[in-house]
């Protein structure tokens, strides 16, 4: 049964609020300020959180904020209950880091559709690729700006299998599903025997992979994945590839054509000497650098000029 959070000053609409969410089949919870409403989350860890923006002493613009600087709960999914409904009043809630807000006064029956979605969705957020064991693009990002969220220094690398489109062509969609899960293996098994615990690793689809760790870290752990995956790709080849180097294929005009072997292209963006408020904009800045990473020959680390400049 999926766990509720009603943060108001107001006691009638809180409770009201309340035996709704209980009628639909859901835990609730109550606090009537911020300050016992962090106590609540951090006790009770609900699945969603309903935060009134405008009360007395500790705001919802605060209890937010705090929330998602705190690492036992900033993944929890926040309804933001705006008074006004004005637009910078809404922006500035979800820039504190609320994931969707409805204005007052409100349908209950558009209330519940809101709680629904984020129950729905935190569950999609949670769900791991059954085959990967990895987490989707959508928890990547949200992993990302909880780490902005609360002042970090982020690094996000993404991971692109390079010349795996002519090699799905010549071995086929189960020798390339074989290459993908030979990547998240490389991924997964390196991070863990390099100790690196705080790497946050997902699944992008295709041949795509990202990375959430920090800009002290990613060098060292780019650098032993890109080897170490090059050095296990070559089992999926046959043995005059191996001792060649490249792989020959058809191509789309019929003629004999040269690809080189399976690596990893790494673009990397981070915030060491350059601000980021979002994830949309560090993946906005991933786009440019992989495409330089993609025309690479033999692969590597791409790392953003501007992220490796100090700032003066």
């Amino acid at each position: 049964m999926p766990k509720i959070l009603v943060v108001d000053d107001d006691e009638n609409l809180a409770f009201a609020i309340s035996q709704r969410l209980r009628a639909d089949h859901f835990q609730c919870f109550i606090a009537h300020d911020g300050e016992q409403g962090f106590a609540a989350a951090k006790q009770e860890l609900p699945d969603l959180i309903i935060l009134d923006l405008m009360m007395p002493g500790m705001t919802g613009y605060e209890l937010c904020r705090r929330i998602r600087r705190d690492p036992q709960i900033y993944a929890t999914s926040i309804l933001m209950l705006s008074g006004l409904g004005d637009e910078p009043e809404i922006v500035h809630g979800l820039e504190e880091g609320a994931d969707d807000y409805i204005s007052k006064p409100f349908r209950v029956d558009n209330l519940l559709k809101k709680v629904e979605a984020l129950v729905s969705k935190k569950n999609i957020l949670e769900k791991l690729h059954p085959e990967l064991g990895l987490p989707c693009t959508e928890s990547l990002k949200r992993q990302i700006d909880h780490r902005l969220a609360r002042d970090e220094r982020v690094a996000v690398c993404y991971f692109d299998i390079l010349y795996a489109v002519v090699f799905r062509k010549v071995y086929g969609t189960d020798a390339f599903g074989n290459a993908i899960k030979l990547a998240a293996n490389t991924l997964k098994t390196l991070r863990d025997g390099m100790k690196m615990n705080d790497i946050y690793l997902g699944y992008m689809g295709g041949q795509h992979f990202a990375a959430v760790t920090n800009p002290e870290q990613f060098k060292p752990y780019c650098n032993t994945v890109a080897s170490t995956f090059k050095q296990r790709v070559v089992a999926l080849y046959r043995p005059i590839e191996r001792q060649q180097g490249y792989i020959v294929y058809t191509d789309q005009h019929g003629r004999e054509a040269k690809d080189n072997l399976m690596c990893f292209g790494i673009s990397v963006v981070h915030n060491r000497y350059r601000k980021f408020q979002c994830a949309r904009q560090m993946f906005d800045v991933l786009t440019g650098i992989k495409a330089k990473a993609e025309n690479s020959a033999t692969g590597g680390i791409f790392v953003d000029r501007r992220c490796e400049m100090k700032q003066t």
